[in-house]
């Protein structure tokens, strides 16, 4: 009869130790590095980007914008006769943007529907946390939000309401991203097409940004 009591403590400490030792950590973390590479770029200009739309729809006038790839960017409004929204600006399309490309996108293109659902995830979550614990620097826009009259505790509620579920949302793709490397789904062909198509993104976005700041 098979023996369905559970291995000792010896046994299952080399298996456990065996299939450590197998993970694929160098691809796991190549993998992870060029996502964090793609998620840091978007986040940022999806962020910086509903800044100057808010401005521009509010009459407005950007007098400067710093697009640079995973940099940390400011967009500088003047005149400015609707700061609040110009402000909220960055934030609602920080959220909003990443969420209209998942619903835009999964269903057509299904083969990348984890990348926008993690994207929506971090786009969430750094936004959230952002807004969150953002109030100890006058330049930040929680500082700029507190500075109009926003109440602190207002805007930690809402910065928590978008930080938790991006963090759910976060770990759940990883583990999904986990798994799949561990089971050969994500090969070095694959992470290699995507740091080729990273270089090449933010090649193009540092030229956009270097245009825009000659101006």
């Amino acid at each position: 009869m098979p023996d369905n009591h559970p291995m000792d403590s010896t046994q299952n400490g080399t298996n456990t130790a065996t299939g450590l030792s197998r993970f694929p950590y160098g691809r796991w973390l190549a993998r992870l590095t060029v996502d964090g590479g793609w998620l840091w770029v978007l986040m940022l200009l999806t962020h910086e980007l509903g800044h100057g739309l808010a401005a521009w729809l509010t009459g407005g006038e950007v007098v400067s914008t710093d697009l640079r790839p995973g940099a940390l960017g400011h967009t500088l409004v003047e005149p400015n006769p609707h700061p609040h929204w110009v402000v909220w600006g960055g934030f609602l399309s920080g959220c909003l943007l990443p969420l209209g490309a998942w619903a835009a996108i999964h269903r057509a293109v299904p083969r990348i529907a984890g990348d926008l659902r993690l994207l929506v995830g971090f786009c969430l979550l750094a936004n959230g946390a952002y807004l969150a614990a953002g109030g100890g620097e006058s330049l930040t826009d929680t500082g700029v939000l507190l500075s109009l009259g926003w109440p602190y505790p207002v805007l930690i509620a809402i910065g928590l309401l978008l930080a938790i579920p991006g963090y759910l949302l976060c770990r759940r793709e990883l583990g999904l991203r986990m798994t799949a490397v561990r089971t050969g789904g994500i090969g070095w062909a694959s992470i290699t097409v995507r740091w080729l198509a990273l270089a090449i993104w933010v090649a193009g976005q540092a030229a956009i940004a270097a245009a825009l700041a000659a101006e």
